[in-house]
């Protein structure tokens, strides 16, 4: 409650300083013209004068006419009451002007049109400034707001990876186990590790490129345990830096079709290549796989995954990557260019 105060005064108190730096300044330009037939008090008396009523007109106009009827889209009753509005303090700035000045009683009444003028141009002027900072701060908000909603698609998309990840993990644990496998206890640690990668390593910040290689290479070796001497698997790696981020958890979906849906369910000798080439700010990667006739539905439906992956590429580098999925006859094949990390 405090901090939501301390903001509202801070608001507060910068607009208002805007406003009268504003007056200042118009009062001071104003003054300057006057100079020219009046001495400098005298024509700064009626700067200050003349800038009273302008301001009347222009608060006037800011918090009654607009969000009453140009807001409201009621335009002709808008401008008549702003040409009522502009008329009326102009006849009672002459009225003051000429307590100010009996002299010049003629010489301001002959000049009530350049009144009129001065009057509508600092309202029109003030007018068209509010409008385009309320049009500013409009897109700012649209921008803010847009940017929520993409980084809460963006959690909601990885939160549905997570499970669906692990549950693959816990699957091919479970076989293990009910093989009686020496591994087990092997890939119960490297569970334990992925865990602790999700849980501390995929934050909402992007991760440095070789962590989520050593995760993709962690996911490999689990893979090379379950198909054994059954899987020809071969992982390249060329020019990951420690210099270079990638949002987490992006690639792992490419990874876990490869396996599940291209050679899972095979039962001869099945092969998987994945090539990671980064280069600077780029990325490529590449996967093929083995597959058989019958498994190229499944394998074309891809789960969940691959929509979801999909989507987080358009939102986290639109117009800055593409996707490549070839579903041949014995072959499986996904490339991703990342062209800005």
């Amino acid at each position: 409650m405090i901090n939501a105060n301390n903001k509202f005064l801070q608001h507060f108190f910068r607009f208002r300083l805007q406003h009268i730096l504003f007056w200042i300044g118009y009062v001071w330009l104003q003054t300057i013209i006057y100079k020219r037939y009046d001495g400098t008090g005298l024509a700064l008396l009626n700067a200050l004068v003349v800038n009273i009523f302008h301001a009347t007109a222009v608060y006037f106009n800011f918090y009654f006419l607009i969000p009453r009827l140009l807001l409201l889209k009621r335009y002709i009753v808008y401008f008549m009451m702003l040409l009522f509005t502009v008329t009326l303090v102009s006849y009672l700035l002459v009225q003051v002007m000429i307590l100010i000045e009996p002299d010049s009683e003629n010489f301001l009444i002959e000049s009530f049109s350049g009144l009129f003028i001065g009057v509508l141009f600092t309202v029109t002027i003030t007018m068209v400034a509010k409008i385009m900072v309320n049009w500013y701060q409009q897109q700012q908000i649209t921008i803010q707001l847009e940017k929520q909603q993409i980084e809460t698609e963006l959690k909601f998309l990885k939160s549905q990876i997570q499970p669906h990840f692990l549950f693959n993990v816990l699957n091919n644990i479970y076989s293990l186990a009910l093989q009686k496998s020496d591994q087990t206890p092997d890939v119960v640690l490297r569970l334990s590790e992925f865990l602790r990668y999700i849980l501390y390593e995929t934050g909402d910040k992007k991760i440095l490129l070789n962590k989520e290689v050593e995760f993709l290479n962690n996911y490999i070796e689990l893979q090379r345990v379950r198909f054994s001497n059954r899987a020809n698997i071969e992982f390249v790696t060329q020019g990951v830096t420690s210099s270079q981020y990638i949002e987490p958890m992006l690639l792992i979906t490419f990874l876990e079709n490869s396996f599940k849906h291209g050679v899972g369910n095979q039962l001869e000798k099945v092969w998987v290549r994945i090539h990671l080439h980064a280069n600077d700010n780029q990325l490529t990667f590449d996967i093929q796989n083995s597959k058989v006739a019958e498994a190229k539905k499944e394998a074309q439906a891809g789960g969940i995954g691959l929509e979801n992956v999909k989507r987080r590429l358009n939102l986290l580098y639109p117009q800055q990557h593409e996707l490549s999925i070839m579903n041949k006859e014995n072959e499986y094949h996904v490339q991703l260019k990342i062209n800005e990390l």
